[in-house]
């Protein structure tokens, strides 16, 4: 069993984005106004892993990617199809082939794990960062609009280990 490469790499390299905005104030303040774009990236790694098990079935034969282009209307013209089934200096290469040499590939949940611990604490570094109550309720009455609470940013994600 090997670890999954693109999802190991992609988690590292969100990992390692977080770990430097953690550091400083500065950079947490850089992190913070940037936080939709670093949100948006946090929630496409997590859907990365959870569909993980789904998308590692077209790798189990040619039978089962023609199941998964079915399910989503996809028809490939007759001769390609046919082409890849039968393919086979595809068909030694392919990984269906080598499940019996245990090629099998997981995910790397703990990388995830990781991050999402790392979020977190970023988050909460930024929450720390961000005026007081007291303060916010002065702003109110001046007309201002004060956004003092990050917690919709806060990531979970389901046990796997």
């Amino acid at each position: 069993m090997r670890s999954s490469v693109y999802l190991t790499n992609r988690a590292m390299a969100l990992y390692q984005s977080l770990m430097f905005f953690n550091q400083k104030n500065d950079s947490s303040l850089v992190f913070l106004a940037q936080i939709d774009f670093w949100d948006f990236e946090m929630d496409s790694l997590i859907y990365c892993f959870e569909s993980f098990e789904e998308r590692s079935k077209a790798w189990e034969s040619p039978g089962a990617v023609e199941k998964m282009l079915s399910k989503q209307n996809f028809v490939p013209k007759k001769k390609i199809l046919n082409d890849f089934v039968n393919d086979k200096p595809y068909q030694k290469r392919i990984v269906w082939k080598n499940k019996k040499k245990g090629n099998d590939v997981e995910s790397p949940y703990r990388a995830l794990e990781r991050c999402v611990k790392e979020w977190n604490k970023l988050v909460d570094r930024c929450q720390n960062m961000l005026v007081s109550e007291k303060f916010e309720k002065t702003a109110k009455l001046c007309g201002m609009k004060v956004n003092r609470d990050l917690s919709k940013y806060e990531k979970t994600i389901n046990n796997k280990t």
